[in-house]
């Protein structure tokens, strides 16, 4: 008798099961779009916000426990099936990782001061320190020359020359305001920034490449 209450209990399970949602072919789609989409804006703009891997680990924590309360609870059980690997998925997770390298080599090149500090210490000062970095990365402009549209308000204090953070020739010569040698040595080395930096993350990815070969050498001359 007690088995077969048993047995009815698991069959009334069973029917509670068979009229959860159906675990498509198609199921796993969002998911792994869900999460190609946050490595995506996380490793193309890291350098932009730094903090963005520690928000996704944290959103990625909460997830895996409301994902597996899901698919126990809303979800009938997947039917199991062999793959050898996530597919068409790898090579995009693949193409997003080269192209954040771009991007965040130009990020770090194009919107900080680091090169232009650089190229400071290198060539223009002869201690080779910070010392004058600000006058030299300030441009000069005379206020006459402002339009009558952009004229700033008037203010109890005129200022003949102001400084703004741009390498432009000083008003006071005949090529006044067209950008300085300094600005295309700058920019030069921005350039060459992004190309070394690419070429790094390449190196060490081939080196990474060639160390999970020959471990996986070692491990199947261990298993024969």
């Amino acid at each position: 008798q007690k088995d077969q209450w048993s047995l009815k209990g698991n069959l009334q399970q069973w029917v509670k099961d068979f009229k959860l949602v159906e675990w498509g072919p198609m199921s796993l789609f969002p998911e792994y779009l869900e999460m190609v989409l946050q490595y995506g804006f996380v490793t193309i703009f890291v350098a932009a916000f730094p903090l963005a891997p520690f928000f996704a680990l944290l959103n990625n924590i909460l997830e895996m426990r409301l994902d597996a309360r899901k698919l126990l609870t809303f979800y009938r059980r997947p039917v199991t099936q062999r793959v050898r690997d996530i597919g068409v998925w790898y090579r995009i997770l693949d193409s997003i990782g080269k192209l954040s390298v771009v991007t965040n080599g130009f990020i770090i090149a194009f919107t900080s001061n680091f090169i232009p500090r650089l190229v400071y210490t290198i060539a223009y000062n002869d201690n080779h320190t910070l010392d004058g970095y600000l006058n030299h990365a300030l441009a000069y402009f005379n206020t006459s020359d402002f339009q009558v549209l952009s004229f700033p308000n008037q203010s109890e204090t005129q200022h003949e020359i102001c400084r703004y953070p741009d390498y432009r020739e000083p008003p006071w010569i005949s090529r006044d305001y067209e950008r300085t040698s300094t600005f295309w040595h700058i920019l030069a080395a921005r350039l060459a920034f992004v190309v070394v930096f690419e070429n790094f993350v390449a190196f060490v990815m081939i080196m990474v490449n060639k160390c999970n070969l020959n471990y996986d050498l070692i491990k199947r001359k261990k298993v024969i």
